[in-house]
């Protein structure tokens, strides 16, 4: 049998990077709204990223990668975090030493412009993943899911 709490609160979702030394980068914090959730289909009808989210989030969401990082010894490697933020703070549901799926690298690459999957890619081949980052974006972002039954789009 396997029994889960149910917590109140904001589901977000923590996209992070580890470098070699073990410094940590927060790339991306976004909201995720469930409004699917009777359905058998993905329940996230859309996601969101905002400067000011980032902000409220960030260094609580550097705490938590950190201690996440640093207890599964991760290193050169991406971190995603899902949790629920609340009163109490954040409450992890599950975390990855991986890249958000769906559209999330495109997200990342907005957010940060530059490529997310590239060292990613680097880490694979000569296991010297090289990121370089720019200054966070100041604009606001969402992506939005659309569930369908087999059909064509158009005008």
């Amino acid at each position: 049998m396997l029994l889960e709490e149910f917590i109140e609160g904001d589901e977000l979702s923590i996209d992070a990077w580890v470098s070699e030394g073990g410094a940590l980068t927060i790339l991306s914090i976004t909201s995720l709204t469930k409004e699917n959730s009777n359905s058998d289909d993905f329940p996230i009808s859309y996601s969101v990223y905002s400067p000011q989210l980032f902000d409220k989030f960030e260094s609580e969401a550097r705490d938590l990668s950190e201690k996440i990082a640093s207890t599964a010894k991760l290193r050169d490697s991406p971190l995603l975090i899902q949790c629920i933020a609340n009163e109490d703070g954040l409450n992890v549901l599950e975390f990855s030493p991986r890249l958000g799926g769906g559209c999330k690298v495109q997200l990342i690459n907005a957010i940060r412009s530059t490529s997310i999957m590239e060292p990613m890619i680097d880490a694979i081949i000569d296991g010297k993943p090289r990121l370089e980052l720019d200054k966070r974006s100041e604009a606001h972002f969402a992506m939005i899911y659309i569930y369908t039954t087999p059909c064509t789009f158009g005008a």
